[in-house]
């Protein structure tokens, strides 16, 4: 495959026009030095190409108050028919009860592999109980285990649902090892606002370190460090882009028993590679997140590969969804990354708070693991759509999509 076709499958809005450029585009524990090796990885007969979505889909069908989303009963399909039609592997927030879960399902083939943490039989607050709203799809690779972790930290109405974080672990087939790597999916939802949510990036810090190394997610059977590919994705309610504080020495004292490396995450501007650089008292809030996640080696996908403003929430309202999500003119099913701005007289503003966040391909891994140019879907309904007035979107947020490109290691 030639250096200009892997350039626009890697990034077909700004291919790379260097090699340097090329090269820092693809994951690797160490730094890849030839063309050669990017064209192994782009060529090889064993190659897959998973097509990625995060989504909140807005679904809570809850009979009285702010609980009452619009369209729920129709919107439910639609989230299906477009999911299935479109992507490969799937990751859904607010998938909150059983019947919109069905509805949704009900559009992907019978084949599909499915993991849930989604709620039972009824439209009222009492259903949402022991749901997370958490589904997560694969439509080829195999799921051979999952993990839930509920959190610990949440308060006011978000009590109500069990939020958390959904592991599924998938086979890669193609990739043989003695002991094979999993593709590792980490889908969760945080708490909507407070202090509380900074706790959940401690308890998912944890939970990730405990289950990443683990021999197709066998927690009986460690393996080798960095043997599986991660990716983690979901609605973190953290906006990329405010000012907002984290008194960072206060909410130390808290985790006295966690391990040191992600204590002194907590305290320390972590770099790109990992490292700690100077210690602070207070960060913006995204820099928290960001730095916990740097400890455990993953990089947020946007910011690494994409860099506009990226904002995804509150599309729904008329006045913010045409202002976030222009057509691409090269690609009228994705918003234009060159018009995004979000702050152009909207009220209330966009925010940035849904993630994809990526580790290396790592020696130990059996597979290497690439991403293309992560987008946002354009998910506007058709005008024709029942309850069109009500909302014109399929959800109140936009997803982050990409393609996951998989090829077996020598």
């Amino acid at each position: 495959m030639s250096f200009a076709r892997i350039a626009r499958r890697i990034d077909p809005v700004v291919p790379a026009s260097r090699l340097s450029s090329l090269l820092r585009q693809h994951t690797g524990e160490r730094p890849l030095t030839s063309l050669g090796e990017v064209e192994r990885r782009h060529s090889h007969p064993g190659r897959s190409q998973q097509r990625f979505l995060i989504l909140n889909t807005y679904l809570m069908d809850v009979l009285w108050g702010d609980g009452e989303k619009p369209a729920v009963d129709v919107r439910d399909g639609e989230t299906g028919t477009y999911t299935a039609e479109n992507y490969d592997l799937v990751c859904l927030n607010e998938v909150w009860h059983r019947e919109e879960r069905h509805d949704l399902l009900g559009r992907w083939p019978n084949s599909a592999h499915i993991r849930h943490k989604s709620g039972g039989r009824g439209t009222n607050l009492r259903t949402m109980l022991a749901s997370a709203g958490l589904v997560t799809i694969s439509r080829d690779f195999e799921i051979v285990a999952s993990h839930f972790h509920e959190y610990i930290a949440d308060s006011g109405q978000d009590r109500l649902a069990g939020k958390g974080c959904l592991l599924t672990v998938l086979t890669v087939p193609g990739a043989a090892s003695a002991v094979p790597s999993s593709l590792n999916l980490y889908n969760t939802h945080f708490q909507a606002g407070g202090s509380d949510r900074f706790r959940q990036v401690m308890e998912l810090a944890r939970f990730i370190a405990r289950t990443r190394d683990q021999v197709r997610g066998d927690l009986g059977r460690p393996g080798r460090r960095g043997l599986n590919g991660i990716v983690l994705a979901g609605d973190f309610n953290i906006d990329r882009h405010t000012d907002a504080q984290v008194d960072v020495d206060r909410l130390y004292e808290e985790f006295r028993e966690y391990p040191a490396y992600l204590r002194d995450a907590m305290r320390h501007d972590v770099q790109e590679d990992g490292s700690f650089g100077e210690r602070t008292a207070r960060k913006s809030e995204y820099q928290f997140l960001r730095d916990i996640m740097r400890a455990l080696g993953l990089r947020d996908l946007w910011v690494w590969r994409n860099g506009s403003p990226g904002h995804t929430s509150d599309v729904h309202l008329r006045q913010i969804g045409e202002i976030i999500c222009r057509p691409d003119p090269s690609n009228p099913g994705l918003c234009d990354d060159a018009y995004d701005a979000a702050s152009l007289g909207t009220d209330p503003q966009s925010t940035a708070i849904d993630y994809i966040f990526v580790s290396q391909t790592t020696d130990a891994m059996s597979f290497s693991m690439d991403f293309t140019r992560p987008r946002r879907p354009r998910t506007a309904r058709n005008p024709r759509a029942p309850d069109y007035l009500d909302i014109a979107w399929l959800s109140d947020h936009l997803g982050i999509s990409t393609d996951i490109l998989i090829s077996p290691r020598p």
